[in-house]
């Protein structure tokens, strides 16, 4: 089963969160397991993936088990190791952001970010973008590689992504300004719920 991942940024492209912390977020969180979080966790132990990717959603918002930012890395990074994209994704939010981190790391960031991407998962995608847009993580400054990105998460129905893409249409910031195109993308991004866009 295919996860739908979740990640959120400023207009700016520049702050990516994750689905566990976004608070804007109009797409459900991806599989879960469906089992008891004993159960989930044993499962992860032995290895299975999808296990290991809801023990870490579990742990970063505490279901079932204490919230444990810590725990959701360990378990973000075994599902992530597996090649799990949404996984990958979120373990380069939390180390973006500091989060059961010693501190924030861009770069151990942009390298998740760019394995999820290189899967085609939107929110890395979006996030990879993000990365580009403000040269965070060792990167130049690219608003048109930011915009490339960007365009193509939100091809793939991520409302963030469909969000960004629309104010940089309307700009002109890395694309050719085209005020109905951006129409459009904030129109999809609304039907969402992005409250932005609304």
């Amino acid at each position: 089963m295919k996860k739908a991942t979740k990640t959120t940024t400023s207009t700016n492209s520049a702050t990516p969160t994750n689905q566990a912390t976004s608070t804007t977020s109009a797409t459900p969180a991806r599989r879960k397991c469906g089992r008891s979080p004993r159960i989930c966790c044993r499962d992860a132990w032995n290895g299975d993936v999808d296990a290991q990717f809801s023990a870490a959603l579990a742990y970063r918002l505490g279901l079932g088990v204490p919230r444990d930012d810590e725990e959701a890395v360990r378990w973000f990074r075994a599902a992530a190791k597996q090649g799990d994209s949404a996984a990958q994704n979120n373990l380069g939010v939390m180390h973006y952001h500091g989060e059961g981190v010693p501190a924030p790391d861009h770069e151990a960031a942009l390298g998740w970010y760019r394995a999820a991407a290189g899967q085609g998962d939107a929110g890395g995608l979006h996030n990879l973008a993000a990365m580009h847009y403000s040269g965070e993580g060792g990167l130049e400054r690219d608003p048109v590689k930011a915009a490339q990105l960007t365009l193509r998460a939100a091809r793939q129905g991520h409302p963030d992504a469909q969000f960004v893409t629309a104010v940089k249409y309307s700009r002109g910031d890395g694309v050719e300004q085209d005020p109905a195109e951006a129409a459009r993308l904030f129109r999809k991004a609304a039907e969402q719920g992005h409250p932005e866009a609304q």
